[in-house]
């Protein structure tokens, strides 16, 4: 009795002697953070980020209008994309409703937005500078047929059908993100043959407002 009681209070110090140190390590880690200046770099970077967003155009034949970038000074020259604009005292979805009349005159409102997936990287841009943006990827099913608004910024629109957009020269984000516009655009066809043409509200991952620490996000 007497040993069996001496072994349970040893393992229950030996526990918390494992415990304390763990303990101990983790505030001379958080102490060894906050003297380095990690939060001062990750609020930097994370202040200076720039933020985009992309409304890809697709009629009722689930086929895509794209453009392609002519402007040399700009960034992504040559390469084939859709609406896309920078998110300035503005949530997401309403950029790209403001953007998609202003590059393609074409009217629609936040709830025929269907919300695919973000894409946050660092990147140089024209002006030099090397930082973050983060872009939040929409399309909208839509049989208005836009207009070249901009056309010393990108070329005539054109219809892609969507099996032919991996032969495409995609901006990196639509690259990356290609599987999940199939995906997304795939799913959207065959729930419209039941359903009118409505989009998604704002999804699981979708960037609304940004948060005021460490990349944080929230719904409005």
């Amino acid at each position: 009795m007497a040993e069996q009681l001496y072994n349970n209070v040893l393992k229950d110090y030996n526990n918390y002697q494992t415990c304390n140190s763990t303990y101990f390590t983790y505030l001379n880690t958080l102490k060894a953070i906050s003297e380095q200046g990690f939060f001062e770099i990750i609020d930097k970077y994370e202040n200076e980020v720039r933020e985009f967003s992309i409304n890809l155009l697709v009629n009722s034949d689930y086929k895509f209008w794209l453009n392609c970038h002519n402007n040399s000074k700009k960034d992504f020259w040559n390469y084939i994309q859709s609406v896309c604009g920078l998110v300035e005292n503005e949530t997401h979805r309403k950029c790209s409703v403001c953007e998609t009349f202003e590059e393609a005159k074409i009217k629609i409102t936040e709830e025929q937005l269907n919300y695919i997936d973000n894409h946050t990287r660092f990147h140089r841009f024209p002006d030099g500078a090397e930082c973050m943006f983060r872009i939040s990827i929409y399309f909208t099913i839509t049989d208005q047929i836009p207009e070249n608004t901009e056309p010393k910024k990108h070329d005539d629109w054109f219809l892609c059908d969507i099996k032919d957009l991996k032969n495409q020269l995609l901006t990196d984000s639509l690259k990356l993100k290609l599987n999940k516009i199939i995906d997304s655009v795939g799913r959207k066809c065959t729930s419209l043959k039941r359903n009118s043409l409505v989009g998604t509200p704002t999804s699981e991952g979708e960037i609304v407002k940004k948060d005021s620490r460490h990349g944080n996000f929230r719904n409005e």
